[in-house]
């Protein structure tokens, strides 16, 4: 039994998918199967239920998560102390926001560079809660509207990470001073037809 057999367990399980898994750990999907057919061989239990949607843990998978999520933890946490030192860090990830960059930038300058290192990593909503979720950043800041709550709650369900509602606000479009719209108080979805948009990331969120 191998660590990287535990961790692409673990992660399938996560995702539900071995797809996912892959994409996440930066392998192939083919490489996700065969790790967890020889684990399941070595155990000698059927870890997931496979069909068209996914996959899904067993009663026997569901006992072993539990096992293989410590193992992977404190693996990580011994790596951690491993990397320690004088320093207090503040490793924060975050989807692209120009207003939060703009903070971290500020708290940057204000701290005292001799005792706090910082970190600052943009990425999707998934990148965000792997990051805190594997310990390279302490805090997360997402967004997501709320249809997609449950969701995020279901990729939080066994990653001990806990979400803490900041606030809430209406959905808005930042325009520049030549768009045709730049001095209208409100606007409607069919006002957006002809206009092309920034995205800079892709993924299931945004």
């Amino acid at each position: 039994m191998e660590l990287r057999q535990l961790e692409h367990f673990v992660t399938t399980a996560d995702f539900g998918s071995t797809r996912r898994a892959a994409e996440t750990l930066y392998t192939s999907q083919s490489s996700v199967s065969k790790n967890i057919s020889m684990l399941e061989e070595e155990l000698g239990v059927t870890l997931f239920v496979r069909s068209n949607r996914g996959v899904s843990l067993t009663e026997a998978g569901r006992e072993f998560y539990d096992q293989a999520h410590a193992i992977l933890q404190n693996v990580r946490l011994m790596k951690q102390m491993g990397r320690q030192k004088k320093y207090k860090k503040i490793n924060i990830s975050c989807y692209p926001s120009t207003m939060i960059s703009r903070l971290f930038c500020f708290l940057y300058n204000t701290i005292n560079h001799d005792e706090y290192k910082m970190s600052f990593l943009e990425g999707t909503v998934e990148d965000i809660v792997d990051n805190v979720h594997t310990g390279v950043s302490d805090i997360g800041i997402v967004y997501f509207s709320k249809d997609q709550h449950k969701c995020f709650s279901h990729v939080l369900a066994h990653k001990d990470i806990e979400f803490i509602e900041i606030s809430q606000h209406e959905p808005c479009i930042y325009v520049g001073p030549k768009n045709p719209l730049y001095d209208r108080e409100s606007i409607s979805f069919s006002d957006l037809d002809d206009n092309s948009f920034i995205q800079p990331v892709n993924d299931f969120f945004p």
